[in-house]
Formats: structure tokens, C-alpha cells, sequence
């Protein structure tokens, strides 16, 4: 099956899951419906619907259980891999370099899990990447052409928030020499709300020392730094 096949054949597996009359009034759809059966087209969906629920070990499990044997089960395996990783603990810079390759791809090509790891990317490092979908090529790469940057996003990911979970007192400690840098610090809720924002200057320990105001629960703190630079940890309040 060509890439373009499998990107046709996802389309039409998950429509006719979501409607079972159509395969149930076609005798050709009902078969290609139980075909499907234990291969990665069905996995896939059982992956997004244990995430819905929240159930991110037991998607973590089917995740594993499929083995890609082309580039496009490979970019859904990989998504569904960040996401999951990005619920429960901070992503690496393997990780960050990762998600930003998926979103550069091209979905008429690569699958429409090129959409959600554009919309991970933009919710993750609140950037403002937009993409034309005008697919180029790069050295014999494929990839989503950048139409619009609003603002410049790197991803550094050397930072440490310690101690976590904590009781809203916590330290970020900076595992580069940066000086006497401003950092604007924001804190998101897990609806999306900015409970917190300020902007602070890096002390001569080369760390900040926050004290917000939260209550009990989970949260995203990212950190910009004066050159454009991001990074973001996971928040745990527990008092």
C-alpha cells in the first residue's frame, strides 16, 4: 500500500467506524472493516479514543504493539508518542525537534497527524506558525510550506523545575550560563487560562525563584528568554 493509499484508506476506515450503517448497507465495506481488524488503522483509533479518556497507559500499550512498516505509520506512531509523553512528563529536546519535524510535513503526503502536531507545536510554545499546505521540496524531503511567522520560537529545553510536584514554591535553574536575562514566565491551567505572567531577571545562581499563587492541580509553565528562546515543564501543585 503507497502512502496514498493508506492516508485513503484511514479516511475511509475511521468514517465508516464513526457511521456503521455505511458498512452495514456494503457488503465491500463491511469486509475492509473486518480486515482491518488488529492492524495499525484500527490501533490508531483505539489509541485516540484510550487519550480521550485520558487513559494514557493504555494507549501508551496499544502504541506499542504496532510495529510501522511505512514512513506514514511511522509519523502517526511518533505523534501519538509525543502527545501521550507530553500528559505525564516534560519532553526532551529529542522530543521538541520531533514534534517540529512532524509539523513540517506535508498532510496530503505524510497524514492528517501533520494537522494535530501543528496545533501540539502552537499550544505547547505558544508560537503563531501558520502553514499554506503548498507541499515543497527540500533535498527530497517533503515538507508543509511556512507561510506566516509571527514570532520567533526555539526551543531550548535546559531547564529545571525543582522541587515538582511542590507547594508553589519552586525553583527553575537554568543549565546554561545566561547572565542577567529577563524571562517572562507564564503559567497555564489545564483549560488553557494564563493564571500566571510576570517577568523576571535571571538571579547570580543563574536561577529564578517563583512563589504564584495556585491552587492544588496540574499546570504548563513556559519560559521565553530575551533572544526568543523557550522552554516549558509540566506543573504539579500539591500542598
Amino acid at each position: 500500500m503507497s502512502d496514498n493509499e493508506y492516508i485513503e484508506k484511514t479516511l475511509v476506515y475511521r468514517t465508516i467506524k464513526q457511521v456503521p450503517e455505511i458498512r452495514d448497507s456494503s457488503t465491500i465495506l463491511n469486509s475492509f472493516f473486518s480486515n482491518c481488524e488488529g492492524n495499525s488503522l484500527q490501533v490508531f483509533c483505539d489509541v485516540e479514543s484510550n487519550l480521550a479518556k485520558g487513559e494514557y497507559e493504555e494507549a501508551e500499550t496499544a502504541l506499542s504493539s504496532i510495529n510501522p512498516d511505512k514512513e506514514i505509520e511511522s509519523n502517526y506512531k511518533e505523534y501519538y508518542r509525543i502527545f501521550i509523553k507530553s500528559k505525564t512528563e516534560d519532553l526532551s529536546s529529542t522530543d521538541s525537534s520531533s514534534l517540529i519535524d512532524l509539523a513540517g510535513m506535508c498532510p496530503y503526503i505524510d497524514g492528517s497527524i501533520v494537522y494535530q502536531a501543528r496545533a501540539l507545536y502552537n499550544s505547547f510554545f505558544n508560537s503563531y506558525h501558520t502553514y499554506s499546505d503548498e507541499c515543497l521540496e527540500d533535498g527530497g524531503a517533503r515538507i508543509g510550506k511556512n507561510g506566516n511567522l509571527e514570532s520567533k520560537i526555539e526551543v531550548i529545553l535546559k531547564t529545571q523545575l525543582y522541587p515538582n510536584p511542590n507547594d508553589g514554591n519552586f525553583v527553575i535553574r537554568f543549565q546554561k550560563i545566561l547572565g542577567k536575562q529577563s524571562v517572562e514566565i507564564k503559567i497555564i491551567n489545564n483549560i488553557g487560562q494564563i493564571e500566571f505572567l510576570e517577568t523576571k531577571q535571571i538571579d547570580l545562581n543563574n536561577e529564578l525563584s517563583l512563589k504564584p499563587n495556585l491552587l492544588n492541580g496540574t499546570y504548563f509553565i513556559k519560559l521565553k528568554l530575551e533572544d526568543g528562546t523557550n522552554d516549558i515543564h509540566r506543573l504539579i501543585i500539591n500542598k
